[in-house]
């Protein structure tokens, strides 16, 4: 009876160790992914820094941008009202031109109808 005993409870033994390293081998398993987990977490964590930063750095490109585009809009608009007040000197200028250019010809017309009346004069006055 005692060798059944003692044979029954060597049984038990071997069973509760296998248990035990069965235990072990799952705990270090679990400690393994708890450990990769963690890894995960903190590269996750570092690629979430990284987008926020990356984020920042668009918002900033972005600001510059719209403010460059409000400068460069300013920049047309100026622009375009000195072409519109050079286009208005232009005609002022071309209306001019055309005023003087008449003025040049009624004066060359009225000068050779002088000259054709002083011509004429002469003439009479050498007979």
């Amino acid at each position: 009876e005692l060798r059944t005993r003692l044979e029954a409870a060597l049984e038990q033994t071997g069973a509760l160790r296998r248990q035990v390293q069965e235990a072990e081998a799952e705990r270090r398993e679990l400690e393994q992914r708890a450990q990769d987990l963690r890894q995960e977490s903190q590269q996750s964590q570092r690629a979430l820094e990284e987008s926020r930063r990356d984020a920042q750095r668009y918002r900033s490109s972005l600001d510059i941008v719209a403010s460059e585009k409000g400068s460069l809009e300013k920049l047309i608009i100026s622009l375009n009202q000195q072409i519109d007040s050079q286009q208005t000197e232009l005609e002022q200028l071309k209306s001019s031109a055309h005023d003087l250019q008449r003025q040049r010809d009624l004066l060359q017309q009225r000068q050779g109808t002088l000259e054709g009346e002083l011509e004429r004069g002469r003439a009479e006055a050498e007979r």
